[in-house]
């Protein structure tokens, strides 16, 4: 069986990127391989943020990612460069600035090193944009 890394690097709003990554990995646990971390950076990013309002007929992709790491064990990292350029702080970064922590509950922010890791670990790496 292969072991996947997904990164997203589409914004949470405006494209089919979120959806075609979650069948994907859906499909990929069902038919019995492994996602080894799903990595968001750029717009995608904006994913983990606990500010996100959608419109009660448009998926929350925080939540669903949230459900599906809780579900499969998948951790969900948030580039973090990314993530303060749009102002997506956890408590650390968030106390560094005197601000607010904005980042869900279900994510968590690191480095490109981590996608470099887990990419290394796994059979393929699937960019979703």
């Amino acid at each position: 069986m292969a072991t996947f890394t997904i990164s997203i690097s589409a914004s949470p709003v405006s494209h089919q990127a979120h959806k075609t990554a979650y069948q994907f990995a859906l499909a990929a646990i069902t038919q019995g391989h492994s996602v080894k971390q799903v990595f968001f950076f750029q717009e995608g990013v904006t994913t983990g943020s606990k500010l996100l309002s959608p419109a009660g007929n448009e998926s929350n992709w925080a939540e669903r990612w949230a459900g599906f790491s809780a579900e499969h064990s998948v951790p969900l990292i948030l580039c973090v460069a990314s993530s303060l350029r749009r102002g997506i702080l956890n408590q650390e970064e968030a106390d560094d600035v005197s601000g607010s922590a904005n980042l869900h509950s279900g994510f968590h922010i690191g480095g490109l090193g981590e996608l470099v890791t887990h990419s290394l670990k796994s059979d393929r790496t699937i960019h979703f944009k």
